[in-house]
This record gives C-alpha cells, structure tokens and sequence, in this order.
C-alpha cells in the first residue's frame, strides 16, 4: 500500500493522505478518470485521466528513453570517452 503526501481539500481545508487503496477509476467517454474523495466532505479530486491516446504517447516516449538510454550504453562501451566529451560540449 503506497501512501502519498498529504493533500489540502480545496473544499473544507482537511489535510488527506491518500493511499492507493482510496484511489477510484471511472470511465467516461472512453477515458479512464481516476480520483480520490475527501473523507470528511466527499469532495472529489482527479489524479489522472487515461485514454488510447495518451497511452500511445505514453508507450512512444517510453521507447525513445529506452532507446536513449541503450544509445547512452553503448556510447560508453565503443567509444574512449571522446564522444561523450563531445557530446557535453554540445
């Protein structure tokens, strides 16, 4: 159970911790919402909201970091060093 930092409700003041258990999902419209509530008011707070099109550019900025990351390795397994001097300078 991961707990997050404490939150102030907008609505009645209260500080909430949020943990993931109290994380709600919600699909409208082909987007999955998801939320918290305020314990003490019922206030409701959006974390995140999720459909194909994010998760697409989500799954693409993921292959450009892996890809970045292998391209960083295998900079520093061929090269003497030089390249990554350049590539700082740059």
């Amino acid at each position: 159970m991961n707990k997050y930092d404490k939150f102030k409700c907008n609505n009645c003041g209260k500080k909430i911790t949020v943990s993931n258990k109290e994380l709600k999902t919600k699909l409208i419209d082909n987007t999955t919402v998801t939320y918290f509530v305020c314990r003490r008011c019922n206030a409701k707070f959006v974390v995140s909201c999720m459909d194909d099109y994010i998760k697409h550019k989500q799954e693409e900025y993921k292959k450009l970091k892996d890809s970045e990351a292998k391209l960083l390795q295998d900079m520093k397994e061929y090269s003497d060093g030089l390249g990554e001097l350049y590539i700082n300078e740059l």
